[in-house]
């Protein structure tokens, strides 16, 4: 043997050794991630996540006439499946920036204006199975540049990779993401049950007319009978979706503010009873933006926490692991005008609120410090979400408002020695009124302050939230953004804050501008500023109607009688 055949067997030699080294690598580490999956760590369910986001950005790619699948029928994916809820989503899009995790561990100063120039979104189409069931597939309909619409293109639906807990274990969550810069018109079910999505946005804008409510669930107590006449959501659904009403508004995206139920049975039936089966007209019609409520929260002072994870939450797998536990904050572009911000306030809520209702409050008490930080945190992602986004007209989108007022607490004027026998009016020559400040809300306006969303400026023209049960509307001044409270979706209304003061409510009862003509300037305790503000107690929804590229009109619609 020569020594270039000799040479030769030694290359080999060495090629098979790394062979085999390379194969016994990929082996173990194939062990490893099977071994994790099944462990299912908290880091696999966020790749997991974040793969199928991305994944999204290619799923409508390839969509035109000549790649279609025809598939209908028998043949279609999950044809004999029964649905028993479905409805469609508005999510950041999969390559979107604009997704801040609340556990990154990234520094906010960090982060800057400019990362976030553009929020592209996603579409997520959802259906609720029982456990076991195929996942149903969809047919999209799609709008191409030059005109032309194609039908039957068939989606199948993943099983979200969710841990249910008892109670939910009965029922999946399907879900399959459409790239919203495809134009899917609409998605029609097995069963041929359609949801428009953008079928009636305007060409090349974002969704003209926007409905905003919250506070739909029932109490189911002494306080609220679940009767329909008690219980007004299933009627306000129907309402909405009714082309026969005078001067109706069929919703291009319905934005829901959060606190879908109010009792302690995280269950399936329970969801279904008290949302999805009066909701289904309205999931059908449009659409959705869903805000986490305070109910939703997770440890002893929330009712439904595992349910809003399960059927809603737009992130990485979550499952209650500390009651501070927040939901990601994200935004959206609808248009190259018009940004909204989804941020979870849901644990916010102050025990002390003695020194929280003075104007430029930016501490809380020792007891509510790790409430606080979190809360700061999270409105820090706001401000960077908003920030320098000229052009654009900014949305926050949240549950507990920033500004709000309610009833006063009598038990607290009899301890500063007021004249309790005056309700709600005015008791003396200082103006000073016989309203409050909610513990929720003051926890947010002290975070608020602490990350000086005022002194800067935030670019937020306006703050959509609930957790009041009315409709309010405060102008609070100082640069501050209009914030709209529309807690009137079904549970029982709270009182006027000031229902026997000389101040009027929001006038007429069916139909409120936002912000209203009639908002009164008036003096509230603890402020050295005046509150424009006003109040109306009524079963009802927010409709904002895109008027000229982003510019919007606000009314409130109160419930047929």
């Amino acid at each position: 043997m020569n020594s270039r055949e000799n040479g030769s067997g030694v290359t080999v030699k060495i090629v098979l050794s790394v062979s085999i080294l390379v194969l016994a690598v990929s082996v173990l580490v194939l062990a490893v991630s099977v071994l994790l999956l099944v462990a299912r760590f908290d880091w696999v369910d966020s790749l997991s996540h974040r793969l199928e986001r991305l994944s999204a950005a290619y799923l409508l790619d390839q969509m035109d006439d000549k790649d279609f699948t025809w598939l209908n029928g028998p043949g279609a994916p999950g044809h004999a499946t029964k649905i028993l809820a479905r409805w469609v989503q508005v999510v950041p899009a999969g390559s979107s920036e604009c997704w801040l995790a609340m556990g990154d561990g990234k520094d906010e100063k960090d982060r800057k204006s400019s990362d976030f120039g553009s929020c592209p979104y996603d579409f997520l189409v959802r259906a609720v199975v029982t456990k076991g069931a195929k996942c149903p597939g969809i047919e999209v309909e799609v709008a191409f540049a030059d005109g032309r619409t194609i039908r039957d293109k068939v989606l199948a639906l993943r099983k979200r990779n969710f841990r249910p807990q008892p109670g939910l274990d009965k029922v999946q969550v399907c879900q399959v993401r459409l790239n919203g810069g495809k134009n899917p018109l609409s998605v029609t079910f097995p069963d041929k049950k359609t949801i428009d999505v953008t079928s009636r946005w305007p060409e090349g804008a974002g969704p003209r007319n926007i409905v905003a409510f919250g506070d739909t669930g029932c109490r189911a107590d002494d306080h609220q009978r679940c009767v329909k006449e008690k219980w007004r959501f299933a009627q306000l659904a129907k309402q909405v979706v009714d082309d026969t009403r005078p001067n109706s508004v069929i919703p291009d995206l319905v934005l829901y503010l959060g606190d879908f139920m109010y009792v302690k049975f995280d269950a399936w039936d329970t969801w279904k009873a008290s949302f999805f089966d009066p909701a289904a007209p309205l999931l059908s019609a449009a659409p959705w933006i869903m805000v986490r409520g305070n109910h939703e929260r997770c440890g002893e002072f929330g009712d439904t926490p595992h349910g809003y994870y399960l059927f809603f939450d737009t992130g990485a797998a979550k499952n209650c692991e500390n009651d501070l536990e927040l939901t990601d904050t994200y935004a959206v572009d609808l248009s190259d005008t018009h940004r909204v911000i989804v941020a979870d306030s849901a644990i916010s809520f102050a025990t002390d609120v003695r020194d929280l209702r003075e104007k430029e409050a930016i501490e809380v008490a020792d007891a509510d410090q790790a409430v606080f930080d979190e809360v700061k945190r999270m409105l820090g992602q706001v401000k960077h979400l908003a920030h320098g986004q000229t052009g654009k007209t900014v949305w926050l989108a949240t549950h507990v408002p920033v500004f709000a007022l309610e009833e006063c607490n009598k038990d607290d004027w009899k301890k500063k020695k007021y004249d309790s026998t005056k309700k709600c009016s005015i008791i003396s020559s200082d103006d000073i009124y016989d309203a409050d400040s909610p513990e929720t809300s003051a926890m947010m306006r002290v975070a608020w302050n602490s990350v000086e969303m005022v002194k800067e400026g935030t670019g937020i023209s306006t703050i959509l939230a609930a957790d009041r049960h009315l409709f309010q509307a405060i102008d609070a001044g100082d640069m501050s953004p209009l914030q709209i409270t529309v807690g009137t979706g079904g549970v029982n209304l709270d009182p006027h804050p000031l229902a026997d003061a000389e101040s009027p409510p929001c006038r007429p009862k069916e139909r409120v501008e936002a912000p209203p003509s009639n908002l009164r300037s008036e003096r509230v305790p603890g402020f050295a500023r005046n509150w424009r503000h006003c109040s109306l107690e009524a079963f009802g929804y927010l409709v904002a109607k895109n008027t000229n590229g982003g510019t919007f009109k606000m009314t409130f619609k109160a419930l047929s009688e």
